[in-house]
This record gives structure tokens, sequence and C-alpha cells, in this order.
């Protein structure tokens, strides 16, 4: 009998403790309307930070941003990215007056940040992607991109170390592979 409860707790616990996950969901399944060019600009606007019910998460949106700029840096000529929060509207004049084609308008619709060790909850962030064309206004994409933490971190970690990874693999997704 306690063989089969290690075997049990070896199948179902072990996966949960070791790994990180991610998700990336286009809100539509047909293919892009329009191919972002390389030789082109984009915009990243910087979301207000992610907040619970009673925390407010200091510069997670501009370490949002930052992480759709780095990313977007592997593909395109150049990145510009906002000083503050923006309006959609703003956003969207601010990509225009950069001289950007496209503009990104992430917005943070999850943000939690435990010491997981101490309470066994995970860190999550949802980010909610939109990317438009700035110059006609036309949607190009749109996606949510989820991550959790391990259950066991080594301490330290923080929501914005899910960040790069989900964000990479959009970012990837939106260009045309060889």
């Amino acid at each position: 009998m306690k063989r089969w409860l290690f075997i049990g707790f070896l199948v179902f616990v072990l996966p949960q403790i070791g790994c990180t996950s991610y998700r990336v969901i286009r809100d539509s399944e047909e293919k892009l309307p329009l191919e972002i060019a390389t030789r082109g600009c984009v915009y990243v606007s910087v979301p207000e930070d992610g907040r619970t019910n009673r925390e407010i998460y200091q510069g997670s949106g501009l370490a949002t941003a930052h992480g759709f700029q780095d990313a977007f840096s592997d593909y395109v000529k150049h990145v510009s990215i906002g000083e503050r929060p923006e309006s959609y509207d703003d956003a969207l004049k601010s990509a225009l007056y950069a001289g950007c084609r496209y503009l990104v308008y992430p917005s943070i619709e999850q943000w939690e940040d435990y010491r997981t060790e101490a309470t066994g909850k995970r860190d999550r962030i949802q980010l909610k992607i939109i990317v438009v064309d700035a110059v006609c206004g036309d949607l190009v994409d749109s996606a949510t991109i989820s991550g959790k933490s391990k259950l066991f971190t080594m301490g330290g970690e923080q929501p914005q170390d899910l960040l790069a990874t989900p964000i990479r693999i959009y970012v990837k997704s939106l260009f045309k592979q060889e």
C-alpha cells in the first residue's frame, strides 16, 4: 500500500512542484490579417500596474512593457516604449507621433505575488494584448498570455519573472517563420 501511495505522489505531485507553466491563447484562430513588417517600428504602451484588492504592484506595468520591447527588438528595426500608462486613444496617438506602424497595447488582468514557499500559492500573471495597425486603426491580433510559477521556488521569484517566455512565444508567432 505504501508503495502505491509513493507512486501516486510521484505521478501527481512532482510535476506540479517543478514546472512553471505558460499559456498563449489567441482570440481568433484565423491567420493574421497583416504581417508585421520587420523594417518597421512598433510602439509598446505601458499598462497600468497590476493590482489585487489589497495591493498595487508598483513597476509591473513598466516591466510588462519592457518585456514586449525586448521581444519585439529581435524582429523589428525599432521599438518605442511609452513613458507612462496611457489610454488606448492616447497610445494610438503616441504610436503615430513616434512614427510607428503598429501599436502593442497590453493590459494586466492578473498579477499575483505570493511567498510561494510559505503559502503554497503560486505567483500568477495574465495579460491581454492587442496589436493594432496605428495608421488605419485595424486590429491585427489579440491574445491572452498567462503564466504560473513553480510550487516550490528557491525564493525571490516574482511575477515579472514569468513574463519573458510567454511574451517571446507570442511575439514570435506574429512573424512569418521561414
